[in-house]
């Protein structure tokens, strides 16, 4: 299944490509940038349910990190 994420390029790419991975270690999943000049991310996924772990997934690992800079870096 082919989807298109509309306004989205090579840095969410790069944080979703691991977590299709872990998603989905048996299934080829993937998500790529087509052509330099294009505004979207081509997900391959099985199904939708996989692309949406993956999201929440990366969308947790970017809160995660908010609070550790936050914790590390505490403006005195």
């Amino acid at each position: 299944m082919e989807i298109q994420l509309q306004g989205q390029c090579q840095t969410l790419g790069s944080l979703l490509r691991h977590h299709l991975d872990r998603e989905c270690p048996e299934d080829f999943a993937t998500c790529t940038v087509v052509h330099p000049k294009d505004d979207h991310l081509l997900v391959c996924v099985p199904d939708v349910g996989t692309l949406r772990r993956a999201l929440l997934a990366a969308k947790q690992e970017v809160v995660d990190l908010e609070v550790y800079m936050q914790k590390t870096y505490k403006k005195n």
